[in-house]
């Protein structure tokens, strides 16, 4: 039986849990606006070691009642990095499904 495993980003967050199922881990963010205004470049969060990918992984973002879009980056230090516009705004929506390290 495989081991099921959580990490609770942030409490802020309406959603922000990742699920690690063997080893393959699951990201799922609503941000509540807490990240309103974070330019490109910024660090949102970081994740634990044993939820890390191997190499950095790409993931789209979305948000609520808007047509903007962007990206995050999570990369092997376990940061997750804002790669769409200046003075994000919104509720981001973030599920991505990747393999972690261990």
């Amino acid at each position: 039986m495989l081991k099921i495993e959580s990490y609770s980003i942030n409490s802020a967050l309406t959603v922000g849990v990742i699920y690690k199922i063997g080893n393959i881990c699951i990201l799922m963010v609503d941000s509540n606006e807490i990240f309103n205004g974070v330019n490109y470049g910024t660090i949102l969060f970081n994740i634990p070691a044993k939820f890390r990918p191997s190499h950095t992984i790409p993931a789209p973002v979305g948000f609520i009642k808007s047509q903007k879009s962007g990206a995050i980056h999570i990369e092997n230090n376990g940061n997750v990095v804002w790669r769409g516009e200046n003075n994000a705004f919104g509720a981001m929506y973030i599920n991505v499904t990747y393999i972690c390290n261990n």
